[in-house]
């Protein structure tokens, strides 16, 4: 164990009775209340477990029950007892923590022996090997001295130990091998020398330029990653920041070159989705997580962020199993107030993070939001890895980002049964407290990876006293008791309360808040506030809330406190009228809609109804229960309402309900309705066709604006929008404003269309708009153009696909003969020929004299093809030609089969 006095010095405390070997990891005490109820195989596995760290031979740590510590005489009397009967010699007694004894085994006996012989004895509480620490953990890299992020001895002029304390959590782990950490940035210099070792591969691609996908995860090739943004296999950096990023999570530790990452060894996955210029879409970024997803990533690194939000990445972000970091953003804001994606979204698995200086202060640059932020990390002037086998300091969140997914990452090397959930809020609560981010990040506090190693708690930790409260019974219109509710901060960080504190569902307006000292206050560890709440029921009945108290305690970010009581009417009518209001909706003209209305006494004392006034036309009253009736308590009356429209129009009317209710003497009912000839949607287009006449083969057309309306009179729902017909490839769509949109009548939305010809001749197609208009589920816009061959290559196959039916397995199908066709106007070169798709080795090529030829206009080449089925059930792949065609680089002839 390491006990920090000052940076670039070290003091070691040897605590022999804990001590365990970096290498082999921590390895906790023995129960013997468990153990001697484990099997004899469990035993020896457990003695394994114990004795794989290095270790000193013919020594043992024991601790006696506490029953027999406390009392001196007694341990000496038991201990003596027990060590005796295998000739065991006691070294050391350590007086601070009682019954726990070094002792010294006889040469004839093995360490295996002794220790089964004390895990069997009930005195004895644990036993554990005299474990050999290694001190010296800095690495040899050549530019230690330069990260003062993860050892901070004032070298920049900052502040000692305003650091992650990386060296001290190197004691106990530098990383795992096993651990996958996915960087989603600009992509990777894998081939970088304090990067190379470190870099994540995919087993499941057994060749890496087969062209084949072995693994079928989608991604042909990807033995090392993804380029989203090119959609290659070669996720290669082309920006630096990416790389800069990767070296501060696992820039290979202690091999004398350069930089070491937070983690000495860990498998960094690249997975490019931003280009050159640091910029990239959103969806690449989703599918880049979702490659991380099922990829088997442990931590998900994002040091980017910026446009509006997305449900769609943040769905990506919830259905992850890793741990997801994301930098908080450098505009220098509060979160709060103006969110920052994706580190705003609420997932359970994310962790945002704002950058700190060396002083321990908040980088000026850096957002912040003591809601919407969780953590601070170094980010001001950071040395790391770029490019080309090169160093240099960036500062950023983006670079704060990677020193938490490094964390994270050794987190899960030490312990690797922790779940994504369980890593995020041991980082989280174990964060240095300082006065900087105060208020600012959820957690007050910055990055500790030796505290998240160990579990040393440094959050806050909200209670309530009393935790809830019933007020009994009350009259309706009085007041209850003042209840005083004291708010305390029982953990190790200042609590920061937020601004709003506020009654919640179901019954709020039952309640009332006042005399609060709690909302926006900063309590400091031990202190507390109050606030006062009462019950001040309006109606009768067990009415319910909950006092709802925001702060920023990792574990509890939103308090309730239940309130309840009981109103008890006072002897007064009470008018209740259900539903309080009208709504016909839409009727048709000349037609009729009706609607009752009951009345009910929900107070004591009778209730003595007036006469019920009637509504302006086209509204009427048909029956009437309740005019001049009294009704007893819990008794009820109707009234029904009638709306005829003798026009189209919108109308509005009211219904006055006089009674001797104290409290509502007169009840106004709001009565509105639509009258309308035609209750359809009705869809329209304009222009309701086109043809783009000619356009040269590979290039585009002018633009051709489509307006969809809706002309009749309910709300046009608009579904799907899609090209189809004989040629859809042969023209797009961009700008559609329509897809999934409602049309209230009268209005419309627009898209765009263009003819982008890739082959010579006529084209057609639709564009097929799906909607609720009954008369027309389905339009379609016809769409026409004529494509004008350039003077190219034009690669085509003879037939375009085959089915060989159903063959027996282990026999061979009959062979089909495929010609392909130069059509074009100049040489087609012909590359490779191979089968792919999801069961390429069910079929055979042979007799192929394409691959490799070069074809003049008008001349053919063929090749055969054969199912050879080796499984039953249908099977599918594609015969690949690879070519010059410009419009055709990669023909694909269809093949199925069905074994049986």
């Amino acid at each position: 164990m390491i006990m920090k006095k000052n940076k670039g010095s070290y003091s070691y405390l040897f605590l022999i009775a804990l001590v365990f070997s970096a290498a082999a990891g921590l390895v906790f005490p023995v129960n013997i209340a468990v153990a001697g109820n484990i099997s004899s195989a469990d035993t020896v596995s457990m003695i394994d477990s114990l004795l794989s760290a290095e270790h000193i031979e013919g020594e043992l740590i024991v601790k006696f029950r506490n029953d027999i510590a406390m009392d001196s005489a007694l341990l000496a009397d038991v201990s003596e007892q027990v060590h005796s009967r295998i000739g065991s010699v006691i070294e050391k007694e350590f007086g601070k923590l009682k019954g726990l004894q070094q002792v010294k085994v006889p040469g004839n006996v093995s360490l295996r022996q002794a220790l089964k012989y004390y895990l069997a004895n009930p005195q004895v509480e644990y036993v554990e090997p005299n474990y050999i620490v290694h001190a010296d953990l800095l690495p040899n890299d050549t530019s230690f001295s330069q990260l003062w992020g993860l050892n901070n001895t004032g070298q920049t002029g900052g502040t000692n130990d305003a650091d992650i304390d990386a060296p001290e959590a190197w004691d106990l782990t530098t990383g795992s091998g096993s651990v996958v950490i996915a960087v989603v940035d600009t992509g990777v210099d894998y081939n970088h020398t304090d990067l190379n070792s470190n870099i994540w591969t995919n087993t499941g691609e057994t060749n890496c330029s087969d062209g084949i996908d072995n693994d079928a995860n989608g991604y042909v090739d990807d033995c090392r990653g993804w380029d989203f943004a090119n959609n290659d296999n070669n996720p290669m950096d082309d920006n630096n920041h990416g790389t800069h990023v990767s070296g501060t999570i696992a820039a290979e530790g202690n091999n004398a070159n350069g930089v070491t990452g937070v983690n000495w060894t860990a498998s960094i996955m690249p997975l490019k989705f931003l280009d050159a210029n640091g910029s990239g879409s959103t969806a690449n970024a989703i599918s880049a997580i979702l490659y991380a997803n099922a990829n088997g990533a442990d931590v998900i690194s994002n040091s980017w962020g910026g446009g509006g939000y997305s449900q769609a990445l943040k769905d990506a972000i919830d259905a992850s199993p890793a741990v997801v970091v994301c930098a908080a953003g450098n505009d220098g804001t509060n979160n709060d107030s103006i969110a920052h994606y994706p580190s705003n979204y609420t997932s359970v698995n994310l962790i945002s993070v704002a950058a700190t200086t060396d002083t321990d202060g908040l980088a000026s640059f850096s957002n912040y939001g003591v809601t919407s932020v969780d953590i601070g990390a170094p980010g001001v002037s950071i040395y790391s890895t770029v490019r080309n086998n090169g160093y240099a300091s960036y500062s950023g969140t983006s670079m704060a980002t990677p020193h938490v997914s490094g964390v994270a990452g050794l987190v899960k090397a030490l312990n690797p049964a922790f779940s994504n959930l369980e890593i995020r809020s041991r980082v989280l609560n174990t964060a240095d407290p300082i006065n900087s981010l105060s208020g600012k990040v959820a957690t007050g506090g910055r990055l500790n990876a030796y505290n998240a190693l160990t579990g040393v708690v440094t959050a806050p930790d909200i209670s309530a006293t009393p935790p809830n409260k019933d007020f009994g019974t009350a009259t309706v219109g009085s007041v209850s008791a003042v209840q005083v509710f004291t708010i305390s901060n029982d953990g190790t960080s200042d609590l920061v309360i937020g601004n709003n504190i506020y009654l919640t569902a179901p019954n709020p307006y039952q309640f009332s808040l006042q005399n609060d000292t709690c909302a926006g206050a900063t309590l400091i560890p031990g202190a507390s506030c109050t606030m006062e709440a009462q019950y001040v029921p309006t109606k009768t009945g067990t009415m319910y809330s909950d006092i709802a108290i925001g702060s920023n305690d990792p574990d509890t970010p939103k308090l309730y406190i239940a309130l309840t009581g009981t109103g008890v009417q006072v002897q007064d009518p009470d008018i209740s009228v259900t539903p309080s209001s009208v709504d016909f909706g839409y009727v048709t003209v000349g037609n009729s809609s009706d609607q009752i209305v009951t009345v009910e006494n929900v107070g004591v004392n009778d209730l003595i109804i007036g006469s019920v006034t009637l509504p302006l036309s086209p509204f009427s009253i048909t029956a009437d229960n309740c005019s001049g009736l009294t009704l007893v308590s819990s008794a009820t009356c109707t009234i029904t309402y009638r709306f005829s429209p003798a026009s189209e129009a919108t109308f509005v009317s009211s219904s006055n309900i006089p009674s001797n209710d104290p409290d509502t003497p007169d009840f106004t009912v709001s009565l509105t309705g639509v009258g309308i000839t035609v209750v359809e949607p009705d869809i329209s287009a304009s222009p309701a066709n086109r043809d783009f006449g000619t356009v040269d083969v590979g290039s585009v057309s002018a633009v051709q604006v489509f307006t969809i309306s809706n002309t009749g009179a309910l709300d046009l729902v608009l579904r799907k929008v899609y090209l189809t017909g004989p040629n859809p490839y042969q023209f797009s769509l961009q700008n559609d404003t329509c897809a999934g949109a409602t049309l209230i009548p009268g209005a419309s939305c627009t898209m765009e269309a263009q003819y982008v010809p890739t082959k010579a001749g006529t084209m057609y197609a639709d564009i097929a708009i799906g909607s609720n208009d009954p008369d027309t589920p389905k339009l379609y816009i016809a769409l026409t153009g004529t494509g004008v061959q350039v003077q190219g290559p034009d690669i085509s196959a003879t037939p375009v696909s085959k089915d060989f039916g159903i063959v027996a397995v282990g026999s061979v199908s009959v062979v089909q003969v495929f010609t392909i066709s130069n059509t074009g106007a100049s040489n087609l070169v012909i590359g490779g020929v191979y089968l792919t798709g999801p069961n390429p080795y069910q079929f055979s090529l042979q007799n192929d004299t394409c691959g490799g030829t070069t074809l003049i206009p008008g001349a053919s080449c063929t090749m055969e093809a054969q199912y050879v089925p080796t499984k039953t059930g249908l099977m599918y792949a594609k015969i690949g030609i690879d070519s010059n065609d410009p419009d055709t680089p990669h023909l694909y002839v269809d093949l199925n089969g069905t074994g049986q």
